[in-house]
């Protein structure tokens, strides 16, 4: 292999690299954006949250897989009686 075609390789190589970077960027940007929306709602709902703390409740697990990493979320749903 001569001096230009490795040259090429390598330039390849980075190429594709630094664009994987750039999506991984991309995508822990959604991830620190959601989180916020996330944190942002537990707060506001934090005084209900206390409130039912009391109550037995079986969580729901979910499972999403994206490419290279697994999500689970845990969800709840607590149901209250309308005179309550």
């Amino acid at each position: 292999m001569d001096r230009n075609q490795s040259k090429n390789t390598y330039d390849a190589a980075f190429l594709e690299a630094s664009t994987e970077l750039n999506r991984i960027f991309d995508k822990f940007e959604q991830l620190s954006a959601r989180r916020q929306q996330v944190e942002s709602l537990v707060e506001a709902l934090q005084p209900t949250i206390d409130e039912q703390s009391t109550l037995e409740w079986d969580p729901v697990v979910h499972m999403s897989k994206f490419e290279g990493l697994t999500v689970v979320t845990r969800t709840a749903v607590i149901l209250k009686n309308a005179g309550d």
